[in-house]
Parts: structure tokens; C-alpha cells; sequence
């Protein structure tokens, strides 16, 4: 669909809800109900405008929570085959493989080392940009960042996930923490 946000912006979603159960997701009935009609209209609806619909009926919270399950049922088992063809999955390759490409990207990040793991500061991301200047930043914190922590675990599980503050939630910065759980 041409001039969608989500087409446009963060396409790589667009299979997960047109084939949302090509993996496992846990759902209740009325989760389901609203995921069945969020694939089946995903095709022909702007998503923004679909996902505010699907709001006003059941919630907007509601909404958000389904499509995190969808996102991460689906971002985990991609990490999963992305930490398989690492020589090694630890700490040092998820960030080289995640972060290092993204300024290229238009992110600007800052990236520090220390004993205790790896501290990230995003201070642009292009889709928090896009997001808040199209007052769809709920949608597209639910879309992109709610992966965050199943993207870490996906490539090792003992990569351990903290983050107190996004740019898309209105925070300053993103403040990614990644660490070896013990």
C-alpha cells in the first residue's frame, strides 16, 4: 500500500502480520480475534489508521499488547538464526551485527563498553522521527521497539536487555543496556 508509514518506514513487519502464525504466538481467543483482523485487513488498510480503528473498539493498550506479541514471537526466532551464523553469539557480535550498521541509517549512537556490559545512547532514530511527526509514535514504539529485549535474547539467551527510556516514548535518548546475565 503506497503512502503507509508502516510500508514505508519499518517494512520488514509486514510479513509478520500477514502470516502472523507462521511461528507460535500465545493468545487469548479475543487476541486472536483481533490479530485475525488486523492480518486480514493488513493488506488493504493504512496501518495506522487500522491499528486507531481497531483502538477505538478494543483499546488502544489492547491493541499495542497483541502486536508485541506479534513482534516478538517473530523477532526472536529471526535473531535465533542470526546468532547460528556467528563463529560466536556473544555480547561484542549482537552489538557489531545491530548497532554498528544503524548510523549509516541516519541513528546517531554512542557506544561504551565497560565491565559490566554495553551502555547505548540513541540520540536520532528515523523512526522516532517518523513517529512523533506523525503523531503515530505509539504505533511505531509497538512495531520497533518492543522487540528490543526478544532481539537480544533471540541471538543468546543469556544476553541480558535493560532500557529505562526511548526517543519514541518522548525521552531524550534511548538508553540501551545489554549485559551477560550470570
Amino acid at each position: 500500500m503506497s503512502n503507509d508509514l508502516i510500508e514505508e518506514n519499518v517494512s520488514w513487519v509486514t510479513p509478520w502480520f500477514l502470516e502472523p502464525y507462521s511461528v507460535e504466538i500465545d493468545l487469548t481467543a479475543s487476541e486472536r480475534d483481533v490479530l485475525d483482523e488486523i492480518s486480514s485487513r493488513w493488506s488493504t488498510s493504512d496501518k495506522i489508521v487500522l491499528f486507531e480503528d481497531l483502538s477505538e473498539r478494543f483499546g488502544r493498550d489492547f491493541v499495542g499488547r497483541i502486536i508485541d506479541r506479534v513482534v516478538a514471537a517473530h523477532i526472536q526466532p529471526e535473531w535465533e538464526e542470526n546468532g547460528r551464523k556467528e563463529p560466536s553469539n556473544n555480547l561484542d557480535d549482537f552489538i557489531r551485527l545491530l548497532w554498528e550498521p544503524l548510523p549509516a541509517a541516519g541513528f546517531d549512537v554512542s557506544i561504551e563498553h565497560m565491565p559490566e556490559g554495553v551502555q547505548i545512547h540513541c540520540t536520532r532514530c528515523p523512526h522516532a522521527d517518523i513517529g512523533r511527526r506523525n503523531n503515530a509514535a505509539f504505533w511505531f514504539y509497538h512495531l520497533v521497539c518492543s522487540g528490543d529485549p526478544y532481539a537480544a535474547a533471540g541471538f543468546n539467551p543469556r544476553i541480558g536487555f535493560r532500557r529505562t527510556q526511548t526517543l519514541m516514548e518522548g525521552h531524550p535518548c534511548c538508553d540501551h543496556f545489554y549485559f551477560i546475565k550470570p
